[in-house]
């Protein structure tokens, strides 16, 4: 187990410090936002690349940022069920 995993306890995310009290009281481990905030982090970099090679008004830069918000958006909805 990571420390950086996150738990849900009585709908609040927690860290891994609530570990002992989460088991007794029935916590789900939730690490997809953690892998949703890199694929997000991933995604910026490969758009910050994009734009210095290609300019603004590329079409794979359009696309790339397509990609990110859609990855943005899927974490908030994720997030808002917590």
């Amino acid at each position: 187990m990571f420390l950086s995993e996150l738990w849900v306890l009585n709908g609040k995310m927690q860290n891994s410090r609530c570990i002992l009290n989460c088991f007794k009281k029935g916590c789900m481990l939730v690490r997809e936002p953690i892998i949703l905030r890199d694929q997000i982090e991933q995604s910026r970099q490969e758009l910050r690349r994009l734009v210095e090679r290609h300019g603004m008004h590329d079409d794979k830069v359009l696309k790339q940022s397509m990609v990110l918000d859609e990855l943005i958006n899927k974490y908030t909805r994720l997030i808002e069920k917590y």
